[in-house]
């Protein structure tokens, strides 16, 4: 069961929110003020797609992971590192070293894969309970389970993008691998961490991003993974830096959000379904429909 009694953690740095936009013009308009702030021409950005999961924040100390939390009300988390090291596409530890990384806090997303998902509502099922409506319900509820062995079983899977918070060696500059967002993602990735760089798109100017938006939107049903959106990032740190943040949001990212899936059906008829405890569920049998990539018929 879920547990109240996770001890919570401060972020190393808040955990901000992202401004949403919803069309075109919302997206042109940002770009603008990103132009503005930082007094550059063109902009490169990186177009990544949006993960609908759970939010992470890892950290990691002399090679090691350390500490996992949620991402509670960006300010303080739960901790669940115990939980955390039962995902396996999380390393537990990374040599860090080898760019002269002593303390790193990343942040990222859990998830469960579509088939991952499936699997975890037909055992639902077979043990006579509810099944889950989504996959991002799915991952943040097993973040948060007492028994780390059930959270192994459920085949959570992660991806990280975000580097928060860095500290390298004394007197150390900051090594070409973590200038820009998109060279910090490989570099992350080489070091064995599993990140948003396959995915990532790098492009040039808001044309570039808003083709790539729509193209992430058109093959979203390909991936394995729910995604709701795309995030676009400044990719240069020093041009982020220039464009800044408020106390909520960062005004160099921005999420896409794609518009909600639909599907139209035919209802057939209602079950009711008893529960373990006798509790009552009415399950509504509708015409098979297909809607992002899952058949629905319940």
């Amino acid at each position: 069961g879920l547990n109240a009694a996770f001890p919570s953690v401060a972020h190393l740095l808040p955990m901000l929110s992202l401004e949403n936009s919803y069309n075109e013009q919302d997206l042109i308009d940002w770009d603008k003020r990103c132009r503005e702030a930082s007094g550059a021409e063109s902009i490169h950005y990186c177009v990544e797609p949006k993960f609908d999961g759970a939010g992470i924040s890892l950290l990691y100390e002399s090679n090691m992971l350390q500490r996992g939390a949620t991402r509670g009300d960006g300010v303080m988390g739960d901790d669940i590192t115990m939980n955390t090291l039962q995902i396996r596409s999380i390393p537990i530890h990374a040599a860090l070293h080898t760019c002269g990384i002593q303390q790193m806090e990343l942040r990222g997303e859990v998830l469960l894969t579509k088939k991952a998902f499936q699997t975890y509502n037909h055992r639902l099922l077979a043990e006579g309970l509810a099944p889950l409506a989504n996959p991002r319900n799915a991952a943040s509820g097993s973040l948060r389970l007492k028994d780390p062995n059930e959270v192994s079983k459920r085949n959570l899977d992660s991806f990280l993008y975000h580097i928060s918070y860095i500290q390298f060696r004394d007197g150390q500059d900051t090594p070409p691998g973590f200038r820009t967002h998109y060279d910090t993602l490989q570099t992350l990735h080489t070091l064995g961490f599993k990140t948003s760089y396959p995915y990532t798109r790098l492009v040039q100017g808001i044309e570039e991003v808003i083709a790539s938006c729509r193209a992430f939107e058109a093959t979203r049903d390909d991936l394995p993974y729910e995604i709701d959106g795309a995030v676009i990032k400044v990719n240069s740190f020093e041009l982020q830096e220039q464009i800044g943040q408020t106390s909520h949001h960062p005004r160099w990212a921005m999420a896409f959000k794609f518009k909600a899936r639909q599907a139209t059906s035919t209802l057939l008829q209602i079950d009711y379904q008893v529960g373990r405890t006798g509790s009552i569920t009415p399950v509504a049998k509708i015409q098979p429909v297909a809607v992002g990539g899952v058949t629905i018929s319940s």
